[in-house]
């Protein structure tokens, strides 16, 4: 596998309460990163720094007040650039000796950052950023009479600081991490969401009293180093809606859409979760931007080069019409904005791409479409692309017969459970490849692996309708439908024409394909047609071995069986089924 760039997000809070804390936690942490690295992954590691900014500032305001005359206040600013250097002094040598110990050759590299942030930021007038220790009431209330602090019960743990925590608007640093990322570097930046700094008079920056989010800032790094993945660690397992709450769910997977469904309900508390998953949708959504984005400026490079397509005379891209831009005119079509729903937010700088075009043209009349996935993946041989896996277990038909197609990670997550076996075989066969019905699958892993039918539409939809604001011809978008009603099928269309969607492609409400249960002789799974006629019937000395039975065995010997017309349904380069 080729190597990815990653960039990692400690939280403040994971890293301990002071430094002997701090120095045990950050030798686990290099443990994983290093993980990574070993992989080939390019790493880039940002952290939070609540607990020790709170730290510092309580340490320099108890020395102010010991003497005023000699020591002054020190600026908040001042106290997130001390938590960087000291953080970022444990974060480097933990990691260097990790990588040292395995025979990694690699420099560590700590970035003291600074981020711009808008002085008009509406969050400088409603704080909500934690800092500094856990206290009890009475000790909240004295900070609030002493020193005017803003305080707030932190999810049941206690009482803390609040801060302004602006949006972050760009990295001061970003040409230097660059650098040290293309030279090889693990490079740890933007701690504690980066040192808060305004643009004044010149070239000067000046600090502010605020602290920025990390999960925004890490968010803004992974944009702007162009990052494949952000992983953002916190101090609980997973995200959970209903938090301390009866009915509290834990959710392994959440799509973007889900999870503006979810904050708009207020599951996710500010300057705590809520700006973690606020960051995660936000990259989710970047990614699909930033391919159409390049996608479209390649267009125009080679219309520079090699001159426009014939028909782009009169087309929407000599119009000056970007794809976002037909919302607005189908909404026009509509007669009513409230008839076209979609989140129209965005990062790159399409302004400067609509200029390009308008002086270069497009080399191609379309650039970005999503075609039919699950013919395509069946021949190639991979997923689905953009739509829920269609079964953990089910048969697939090519020109060399059918096969069974199994879920290769759903088998490597039960074999770490130690619930790979004949009758898990046996269960997924009779459910369909469906987890739901077997009581002995953890919940998480039957979230993580629902299937199409078990996947709500809607939210199919709502994902589809992410994409198609940058996409500039279509998707093929395949509606699954379990216990479809005229309700279920006038709700979930009504919802894609609001979403703006272009169209849907098949409706599904049944398989079209079911894993066979019997165990007759002829067409039984993995059997491959050799092109000869088919011998007649003749009496068989004992009972046949059935396709179950053959699966069951090969997957306990864990390795592909030898038998031309049986094979391990686990192992993805069965010859075969190539």
């Amino acid at each position: 596998m080729m190597g990815k760039r990653i960039v990692i997000a400690l939280g403040g809070n994971a890293l301990g309460e002071n430094l002997p804390q701090q120095m045990i936690a950050v030798k686990q942490t290099a443990r994983a990163i290093v993980d990574l690295i070993q992989e080939g992954h390019q790493v880039v590691i940002a952290h939070g720094n609540g607990p020790q900014v709170g730290m510092i500032q309580k340490a320099m305001a108890e020395l102010t007040r010991s003497d005023p005359e000699k020591y002054i206040p020190c600026p908040l600013s001042v106290c997130v650039a001390m938590s960087q250097g000291y953080i970022g002094y444990d974060l480097q040598n933990a990691l260097r000796e990790e990588m040292l110990n395995r025979g990694v050759n690699k420099g560590v590299a700590t970035v003291l950052t600074q981020v711009e942030v808008d002085p008009a930021d509406p969050a400088f007038q409603h704080p909500t950023k934690p800092i500094g220790a856990f206290m009890t009431k009475e000790e909240a209330d004295k900070m609030v009479e002493e020193r005017g602090y803003d305080v707030i019960e932190d999810s049941g743990r206690g009482y803390r600081r609040v801060v302004a925590s602006p949006k972050p608007v760009s990295i001061v640093e970003i040409d230097s991490i660059r650098d040290m990322v293309a030279a090889g570097l693990v490079v740890v930046a933007c701690g504690g969401g980066g040192i808060p700094v305004f643009k004044a008079e010149g070239n000067r920056l000046t600090g502010a009293a605020a602290v920025i989010d990390k999960d925004f800032a890490s968010c803004t790094l992974a944009q702007q180093l162009d990052a494949d993945y952000l992983i953002i660690l916190t101090a609980v397992e997973k995200v959970a809606i209903h938090f301390g709450k009866p009915g509290e769910t834990w959710l392994s997977t959440l799509t973007p859409a889900e999870a503006r469904q979810y904050m708009a309900e207020g599951h996710f508390a500010p300057g705590s979760m809520l700006p973690k998953v606020e960051a995660a949708v936000e990259f989710a959504d970047a990614a699909m931007e930033a391919v159409c984005y390049y996608a479209y400026w390649a267009s125009t490079e080679l219309a520079r080069e090699r001159g426009v397509y014939s028909s782009y005379p009169g087309s929407l891209w000599s119009q000056g019409i970007l794809p976002l831009d037909t919302l607005d005119l189908l909404a026009q079509a509509r007669g009513h904005a409230d008839y076209v729903q979609v989140d129209r937010s965005m990062q790159l700088d399409w302004e400067a791409l609509r200029r390009k075009i308008a002086q270069d043209g497009m080399r191609n009349s379309n650039c970005v479409a999503i075609a039919p996935t699950a013919t395509i993946s069946n021949i190639v041989g991979v997923d689905a692309s953009i739509e829920p896996s269609f079964g953990n277990l089910s048969v697939k038909s090519n020109l060399s017969g059918e096969f069974t197609v199994i879920n290769q990670y759903l088998v490597r997550d039960l074999k770490k459970l130690g619930l790979w076996d004949d009758v898990m075989v046996m269960d997924l066969k009779h459910f369909d490849g469906s987890l739901r019905p077997i009581e002995r699958v953890p919940h998480d892993l039957k979230q993580l692996y629902a299937t199409a039918f078990e996947v709500e539409p809607h939210w199919l939809v709502e994902a589809a309708s992410r994409r198609q604001k940058w996409i500039d011809q279509a998707q093929s978008l395949n509606i699954y439908m379990a216990g479809a009603s005229g309700k279920k099928l006038h709700d979930t269309y009504l919802l894609a024409w609001q979403r703006g969607l272009k169209t849907t492609y098949y409706l599904r409400t049944i398989s079209a394909t079911h894993v066979e249960k019997s165990t007759v002789q002829s067409r039984v799974l993995n059997a491959v047609s050799s092109g000869a006629p088919a011998a007649s019937a003749a009496p068989a000395a004992k009972p046949a071995v059935s396709a179950l039975e053959a699966a069951a065995a090969a997957a306990r010997a864990q390795a592909p069986a030898t038998d031309i017309k049986f094979c391990a349904i686990d192992d993805p380069g069965c010859e075969a089924c190539q």
